[in-house]
């Protein structure tokens, strides 16, 4: 967690829980989200989503015009958001609230139950699984909100009130020596995921020391630290016999920071940062002005004040599990209506729907290491496991249209904190197929199964909402969606003739 990391979700960017059923349908729901107040917005929010269709090939010009009317639209949209109340929140999304499902990627990580296997008779050859870092320790500017807070606590709050008691005794227990560094609580997640996920695939990939086994992430010791928590989960003590992590450097990641080599993207978000920063003090002025008359306070808190109430629940849904401190000095209705206007004014949003061909590095890669084993290369390896960030993960797990679920923002449903996505290799399946269709006994099926953090999406919508792909339809996903390199190289490296002024 941390409000000065990169694409700037809201007011706090690139963040980090963990937390925790099994087969996963992503049309109805549980999960997780942001920062914000609405109504237009919570009307609709409150709703399963419909993925949405989007143009291939648009000229380099009309996405700058694109771009441009995306952040006006977003600034309009917010606008109106503020101008309405809370008070028209869809009331049925405040039925049974808990605030750890509305924390956006700060959500903690939802635990798994049984594992289910597909059919007995596959045989599962390969996986590959795309990440993002566990909970991370707070950075140095929350650390710093988080002292500012214990200031104002101390020099406004003389209620003798029972129930504010415990907050006139807090103390900022945080130091900026691990600011920013993988939490123990990061640490611990993934260490349980390679753990289940060692019990699960081990056995059927047969992996023994010496196996082809892939391990990659990005530089920050976020990620690394991640990577290696999940291989001692695997491999247990002596994980460093069977593979090390492959730390990517930044200048030569093109798979896992596609982001940052895309200057439509890094213009993108400064720009929707900029639209939606505004909105976001007015409405954060909003709520801190009711938690100090709650609170019944000397003085008004600041934006900073409440960024680190925001902050505190983010850590005690984390750390101690519970959210009845600092998450409760927030309404319910306004937890609702930050995680909507988070959702709306998301950059990964904005850029799934004008940029789809943004995630092609990231799918091309997985569509190599899928082939090579389809193809019984040498170089197939039995796992291939990536580390990155949020910037990697959730705009690949919007190019797939997974919807959102009642009353949550789609990407806090999609990625919390240690969000993963894992896809199955099957070989020698014959899937079950529709009435008077003919199986091809002597074909030899490919079928991928996919599993979002650890439960199965049996819906999916680019294989027709099956809840498995075949390799050719997996193939041809990735052919018609991200069909010319030349789109990417232009859009997001050409720099002298696509950049447009900030």
């Amino acid at each position: 967690m941390g409000r000065e990391d990169s694409p700037r979700n809201g007011l706090i960017s690139d963040p980090s829980q963990g937390f925790g059923d099994e087969t996963l349908h992503l049309n109805i729901g549980d999960g997780f989200s942001s920062d914000e107040d609405d109504t237009e917005m919570m009307h609709r929010y409150g709703r399963v989503q419909s993925p949405r269709h989007h143009p291939h090939s648009i000229w380099p010009v009309m996405f700058s015009m694109v771009a441009v009317v995306v952040v006006l639209g977003a600034v309009v949209v917010l606008s109106d958001i503020l101008e309405s109340d809370t008070s028209q929140i869809d009331r049925a999304c405040l039925d049974g609230f808990t605030v750890a499902d509305h924390l956006g990627t700060d959500s903690p990580y939802p635990e798994p139950s049984e594992t289910k296997w597909i059919r007995n008779e596959c045989k599962l050859i390969h996986v590959s699984m795309i990440a993002r870092g566990g909970l991370k320790n707070p950075t140095e500017t929350v650390i710093q909100d988080l002292d500012q807070l214990e200031n104002w606590i101390h020099a406004n709050i003389e209620s003798e009130a029972e129930e504010v008691q415990w907050l006139k005794t807090w103390k900022n227990k945080y130091n900026e020596s691990d600011a920013g560094l993988l939490s123990i609580v990061g640490e611990r997640s993934f260490r349980d995921i390679g753990r289940r996920m060692r019990e699960i695939y081990a056995r059927h990939l047969k992996v023994t020391q010496g196996d082809p086994i892939l391990v990659r992430s990005t530089q920050d010791q976020r990620t690394s630290a991640s990577a290696e928590a999940f291989l001692f989960g695997f491999f247990g003590i002596p994980w460093k016999n069977f593979t090390t992590v492959d730390n990517v450097s930044k200048g030569n990641d093109s798979v896992l920071k596609y982001t940052d080599r895309c200057h439509v993207f890094t213009e993108l978000n400064s720009e929707v940062s900029s639209a939606n920063s505004h909105q976001e003090e007015l409405h954060l002025e909003k709520v801190a002005r009711k938690v100090s008359k709650d609170l019944d306070a000397a003085s008004t808190m600041k934006v900073e004040d409440i960024n680190a109430v925001i902050d505190g629940c983010i850590l005690e849904v984390a750390e101690l599990g519970r959210s009845d401190r600092f998450c409760s000095l927030i309404a319910p209705e306004d937890w609702l209506f930050r995680e909507a206007l988070m959702e709306d004014g998301n950059v990964y949003s904005r850029a799934h729907e004008f940029y789809p061909f943004l995630p092609r590095p990231l799918w091309e890669d997985l569509l190599v290491s899928l082939q090579s084993c389809v193809n019984g290369g040498e170089d197939c390896q039995k796992l291939d496991m990536r580390f990155g960030t949020e910037s990697a993960l959730v705009p690949f797990l919007l190019s797939m249209d997974l919807p959102g679920k009642d009353c949550l923002g789609t990407i806090s449903a999609l990625a919390p904190v240690s969000a993963n996505v894992a896809f199955e290799l099957y070989d020698d399946c014959k899937p079950e197929r529709d009435s008077g269709e003919q199986q091809n006994e002597a074909m030899s099926q490919y079928i991928l199964r996919i599993r979002l953090n650890e439960r199965y999406v049996e819906k999916v919508p680019i294989c027709g909402d099956k809840a498995y792909c075949t390799m050719d339809e997996f193939e041809e996903f990735i052919r018609s969606t991200f069909n010319s390199e030349d789109e990417w190289e232009q859009q997001c490296e050409d720099v002298a003739t696509t950049r447009r002024p900030l």
